[in-house]
């Protein structure tokens, strides 16, 4: 009996070894087939990167050369984009064009910090599908911190005006403003004509704002929200001749009337309006 069991054993070894044989073959095989696809998929990976990066006009680099239609503008200034934290989109339509305003004002090119995806993604996502002429405004550059000069400008109340106008001769390259929304009028009024050009929307968009707004509800605005930038910027933005009225903001318990100054924030051909306590009439405001 024990050459028949030796036998039996030999017979099952013999056939493990055999398939033992076989999975490591396999494994060798398979290996030697998917490695060489992983590679190739990871150099096709690695190509479409590159070429998205070399693609991508508009991360100028700090060392890029000036064109000499650009030479006046060689030096830079950037905002402090707080509205792209904690804004609506009427905060951060004042951001973006105040930028633009104090670019032309101190002849200097306008700036996105590149490295801040904050602030690429929501221009990607919540600016450009509306008005897409914005971004044609602004570099996206990669300025290291320490190249950069930061200065303090309408510090702590969002609707006042400071004119940048005292930076104008400031030798540094690089400067970042800091400051509180930046909404007021004054820092892009002198360049009105073409604000109304960038915040031309889509023609998808336009139609349909044509479709919702009645022709004759389109010369007067009322907005009620004294420090509404979504109703402001609907004013400001409304045809030449259009007649726009606020409500006084003193009147209500708005906490922004706090950190307002109202010529810097109303436009002077608006007109504000009161409430009488005593015969319940709205009057214009002398």
């Amino acid at each position: 009996m024990k050459p028949k069991v030796f036998r039996t054993n030999k017979f099952y070894l013999v056939i493990f070894i055999v398939f033992v044989i076989f999975i490591f073959f396999m494994k060798t095989k398979r290996k030697s087939i998917v490695e060489p696809l992983i590679l190739t998929e990871l150099k096709k990976n690695v190509q479409q990167c590159v070429s998205r990066i070399e693609n991508m006009t508009f991360l100028v680099p700090e060392d890029a050369e000036i064109t000499e239609i650009d030479k006046k503008y060689e030096k830079t200034v950037q905002l402090h984009l707080g509205g792209f934290r904690d804004g609506g989109l009427g905060n951060k339509y004042f951001e973006l064009m105040t930028l633009i305003g104090i670019g032309d004002t101190l002849q200097r090119r306008v700036l996105v910090n590149a490295t801040d995806l904050n602030n690429i993604r929501i221009l990607a996502n919540e600016i450009y599908p509306i008005f897409p002429k914005i971004i044609d405004e602004f570099e996206f550059r990669m300025i290291p911190t320490a190249a950069a000069t930061r200065q303090d400008l309408s510090v702590g109340k969002c609707c006042t005006f400071d004119d940048p106008k005292q930076f104008i001769s400031r030798p540094e390259k690089h400067l970042i403003f800091d400051g509180r929304y930046f909404q007021s009028f004054k820092y892009f009024n002198h360049i009105r004509l073409k604000i109304r050009e960038l915040l031309k929307p889509k023609d998808q968009i336009f139609q349909k704002a044509e479709c919702l707004l009645p022709e004759r509800h389109r010369n007067d605005f009322i907005f009620s929200a004294p420090s509404s930038t979504f109703g402001w910027w609907l004013s400001y933005l409304s045809k030449e001749g259009s007649v726009t009225y606020y409500r006084n903001i003193q009147e209500t318990q708005d906490k922004v009337a706090n950190e307002m100054k109202e010529e810097d924030f109303y436009p002077p051909e608006w007109i504000k309006l009161r409430f009488d306590n005593v015969t319940g009439r709205i009057d214009t405001f002398f």
